[in-house]
């Protein structure tokens, strides 16, 4: 289940990526945002302590660029 939850995030990764390159980032950031948080859960499980650590510095930058992409707040 843990290597599914982290294809599912590689793939959300990629999409999420391709989204944004295309100048759509409301909804790129929520797409790596979902991809944060399953990669970051796979790290969580796998003990991989260093990836956790960079996915919770994405899912921070991910939650800034909602607000700031989509609901204008910043």
């Amino acid at each position: 289940m843990i290597k599914k939850i982290e294809l599912l995030g590689v793939i959300l990764a990629l999409a999420g990526s391709y989204v944004s390159a295309m100048g759509n980032f409301a909804v790129g950031y929520p797409i790596w945002t979902v991809s944060s948080i399953c990669l970051a859960w796979s790290a969580y499980r796998t003990g991989n302590w260093n990836l956790l650590l960079l996915q919770g510095s994405f899912i921070c930058a991910d939650i800034l660029g909602i607000l700031k992409n989509t609901l204008h707040i910043l």
